[in-house]
C-alpha cells in the first residue's frame, strides 16, 4: 500500500474514470453531514492564508492503468461518501452561474479567468480548477465528454446520472436534494454579489478552500483483495451492517467473473424487495428477512451471530459453477419476496383479505414467527390460498396478547418457532407433509406441545389471573398490546377494517397526574358505602390502584393526549376536536356521551367489558376466531 498526499480538488480536476464497487454501501450521507463540509469548505473561503489546510482524512483506492481502452481509472475502496458530496458541491456551482447567467466573455471576467493565478481584490489563489472547465463539463467527464468521469455503485446510478449528465433529476434521492442544498447555501453566500466578477471570485475561492481540504490516497498494489480491505477498514470506522457483511458474502462465494451476474440476478432482486423506497434502505426489513431465513434454516442467531450463522448456510464451494451457485441462492430471492409481503404487504395487497390480516397483525410488531410463516407460505407455491394463513395470524396473534396481558416473557419464543420450522421439515422429509387445510391446527398443537408451560395460565378463559391482568396492569406490560386492543375493538365496533387508525393514542381517562379540580370531582363520585366522603388519602390509592386499568383507557385522534391534558372529564367530553362526545372513534364516543361522571365503579365496569371482548377476540384457540374480523 502506497500512501499519495492530494486535495478534493485534484480529485475534481483529474484525467481518470472513478467506480465505486457492487459491494459498497448506496451513498447515505444525511443532511447533517453536508452541512459540516459546507461550513468546513466555507470557513476555509474567509481565510486567505494558503497555509490553512483542512485534513479530510484517508481514502483507499486501488489502480487499473490499463482499464477499458486503456482508459485510466481507479476503484474507491474507502471515499465514496467525500467524492460523490464533492461532486455534487461542483454540480451545485455549476447550476448557480447557469441560474444566474454568468458570462464569461464579460470583460472583467476575462480578464480574471485568463490569469492562471487569480488576483483581485488584493487576494491570491491557486487555480487548478477553473470556470471554464467547469462550465464545459470537464470535472465530470473526459475525453471530450464522451466518458462519464464517476461511476457510483449500482444502485446510485439513476440518480446520479440524471442528476449529473441527463438534466433529468430525480427529485426524491438524496443526490439530488443535497446538490440543491449546495446550490440554496451558495445562493446565500453570494446574495450580496452583484457583478459576474464578484461571482467569478467566490466561486474561485470555493476551488481555493477544495485545495486545501488535504487527504491521503491509499494506492492498494493489484495483489490486494479490495473487497476484505474494505470489510477491515469499515470494521475499525463506521461498521458494516449485517445486510452489507451478507451482501459482500453472497458476491464474494463467486468467482470475481461472475460476480456481476449474482449481484444483478441475485442481490438486486432482495435489495428491490425490502427497500421501502428507491432511496432508502430499511434495515429494519433486511435484518428482519435475514434474521427469519436463517432461523426457518437453520437455528436462532443474535445480531452479532447472523453474519456468521449465513456464512454457514452457504459457503463457497469450489469448482461450482455460475448455473450451481445461482440455483442455491436463489431460494433467497425467493423468500425474501415471501418476507417483504407478510411483515410490510404494499397498498394493493392491503386489498385482499389477506393483505388486510397482515396488516392488522403487523400492528403487534410481532416479528418472531416470520420464520414459520414464510416456510408454510413458500412451501405452497407463490399464492397459497389466503384462509389457512388468517387462521395461522388468529392462533400467534391470540398466543401473543394472552401472553403479553399475563406479562410473560418473550426471550424464548424465537427458539420456539425455529424448532416448529424443524418440525414443518421434518414432516416433509417423512413423507407426511402438513396438508394446507389443517396448518392453523398444527400450529397451535406445536406450539402447545412445545410450550406447554405456557398452557395452563393461557388456557382457562375465565382464569382469574388472566382476569386479574387484563383489569389492572396491561398498559404497564405492554402498550403496544394495550393499543392493538382498544383497535381490534374499535375496528369490530365500527364494523370497518379500513379505518384509519394510524397514530391514533391512548387516553387516560382519569389522568395519571390529577389536579385539585380532578381530587373534587373523585371525592365527589365515590362515597363510601354511607354515602360519606371518603378520606383522601383513601382516594388517591384507589384511584392510583385503576389509572391503568384497561377500563380508563380509550382511544383519542392524534394530539388528543396533549390537548386533553389532566383536564377535567367534563372538559374531555366536550372537547370540540378531541373530545370523548365528539370523537372520531365509535367505542369511546358511544360510551363516555352518556356520562356525566366517571367514578370507580364506572372503571371497574368497563374493564369487566373489556374482560369479556378479550376473551372472545382473542380465544385459547382462536379458529373461529375469523368470524369476528370484519370483510
Amino acid at each position: 500500500m502506497d500512501p499519495i498526499k492530494t486535495n478534493l480538488a485534484e480529485v475534481v480536476a483529474g484525467n481518470h474514470r472513478i467506480t465505486i464497487p457492487m459491494y459498497q454501501r448506496k451513498y447515505e450521507w444525511e443532511k447533517d453531514k453536508i452541512t459540516a463540509f459546507w461550513n468546513d469548505l466555507y470557513k476555509l473561503t474567509d481565510d486567505a492564508d494558503a497555509k490553512t489546510l483542512h485534513y479530510m482524512g484517508t481514502m483507499v483506492r486501488q489502480d487499473d492503468v490499463a482499464g477499458n481502452n486503456g482508459l485510466s481509472q481507479f476503484m474507491v475502496i474507502d471515499g465514496q461518501q467525500r467524492i460523490t458530496t464533492t461532486t455534487l458541491l461542483m454540480h451545485a456551482v455549476r447550476e448557480f452561474l447557469k441560474e444566474t447567467k454568468f458570462d464569461p466573455n464579460d470583460a472583467e471576467v476575462e480578464q480574471l479567468l485568463n490569469a492562471r493565478v487569480l488576483k483581485y481584490q488584493g487576494l491570491e489563489h491557486a487555480d487548478r480548477l477553473h470556470i471554464r472547465d467547469l462550465l464545459k463539463g470537464s470535472y465530470f467527464s473526459i475525453r471530450n465528454d464522451k466518458v462519464k468521469k464517476f461511476i457510483p455503485t449500482e444502485f446510485d446510478r439513476d440518480s446520479f446520472f440524471g442528476l449529473i449528465y441527463e438534466a433529468k433529476p430525480l427529485k426524491r434521492y438524496r443526490h439530488y436534494k443535497h446538490a440543491n442544498e449546495f446550490r440554496k447555501r451558495i445562493f446565500e453566500a453570494t446574495a450580496g454579489l452583484n457583478t459576474h466578477a464578484e461571482r467569478a471570485v467566490f466561486v474561485h475561492k470555493l476551488f481555493d478552500a477544495l485545495i486545501r481540504m488535504n487527504l491521503v490516497y491509499i494506492v492498494l498494489n493489484p495483489l490486494d483483495k479490495p473487497q476484505q480491505i474494505f470489510e477491515s477498514i469499515n470494521y475499525r470506522g463506521k461498521p458494516l451492517s449485517v445486510t452489507d457483511l451478507i451482501r459482500n458474502h453472497v458476491l464474494r462465494v463467486a468467482d470475481e467473473t461472475v460476480r456481476e451476474n449474482v449481484f444483478n440476478q441475485i442481490w438486486k432482486p432482495i435489495q428491490r424487495e425490502l427497500q421501502r423506497d428507491e432511496d432508502n434502505d430499511s434495515p429494519e426489513l433486511f435484518d428482519g428477512f435475514f434474521r427469519a431465513f436463517i432461523a426457518m434454516k437453520d437455528s436462532v442467531a443474535s445480531d452479532a451471530e447472523m453474519f456468521e450463522a449465513f456464512k454457514r448456510l452457504y459457503p463457497r464451494i469450489e469448482g461450482e459453477t455460475e448455473a450451481q451457485l445461482l440455483e442455491r441462492l436463489n431460494p433467497i430471492c425467493k423468500f425474501a419476496s415471501v418476507y417483504r409481503m407478510l411483515a410490510s404487504p404494499s397498498e394493493s395487497e392491503k386489498d385482499t383479505e389477506l393483505g388486510r390480516a397482515l396488516y392488522h397483525f403487523s400492528r403487534l410488531n410481532f416479528m418472531t414467527p416470520m420464520s414459520v410463516l414464510m416456510r408454510f407460505h413458500r412451501s405452497n407455491g407463490p399464492h397459497p390460498e389466503p384462509e389457512q394463513m388468517i387462521a395461522a395470524l388468529a392462533v400467534l396473534e391470540s398466543y401473543y396478547v394472552r401472553r403479553a396481558i399475563l406479562n410473560k416473557p418473550v426471550k424464548r419464543m424465537a427458539e420456539l418457532f425455529s424448532q416448529i420450522c424443524k418440525d414443518y421439515d421434518a414432516a416433509e422429509a417423512g413423507g407426511a407433509r402438513v396438508p394446507d387445510a389443517d396448518f392453523a391446527d398444527w400450529l397451535f398443537e406445536r406450539i402447545k406441545h412445545h410450550a406447554s408451560h405456557d398452557f395452563q395460565a393461557l388456557g382457562h378463559i375465565g382464569d382469574e389471573v388472566l382476569k386479574k391482568s387484563v383489569t389492572e396492569e396491561v398498559y404497564v406490560n405492554s402498550r403496544t398490546v394495550t393499543k392493538y386492543i382498544l383497535v381490534e375493538r374499535e375496528i369490530i365496533a365500527s364494523k370497518d377494517s379500513t379505518k384509519d387508525i394510524v397514530g391514533c393514542e391512548i387516553e387516560h381517562v382519569l389522568p395519571q397526574n390529577y389536579d385539585e379540580h380532578w381530587m373534587h370531582d373523585i371525592k365527589v363520585w365515590n362515597p363510601d358505602q354511607d354515602g360519606k366522603q371518603q378520606p383522601e388519602d383513601t382516594l388517591l390509592a384507589l384511584a392510583d390502584f385503576r389509572v391503568h386499568h384497561f377500563g380508563n383507557l380509550t382511544l383519542v385522534s392524534p394530539g388528543g393526549n396533549k390537548k386533553l391534558g389532566n383536564k377535567k372529564f367534563s372538559f374531555k367530553k366536550a372537547e370540540k376536536t378531541f373530545g370523548y362526545d365528539n370523537s372520531n372513534y365509535k367505542t369511546t364516543r358511544e360510551e363516555f356521551k352518556p356520562l356525566m361522571a366517571w367514578a370507580f365503579t364506572q372503571i371497574d365496569a368497563r374493564s369487566e367489558l373489556m374482560f369479556r371482548f378479550i376473551a372472545q377476540r382473542f380465544a385459547y384457540k382462536p379458529a373461529w376466531n375469523l368470524k369476528l374480523k370484519v370483510k
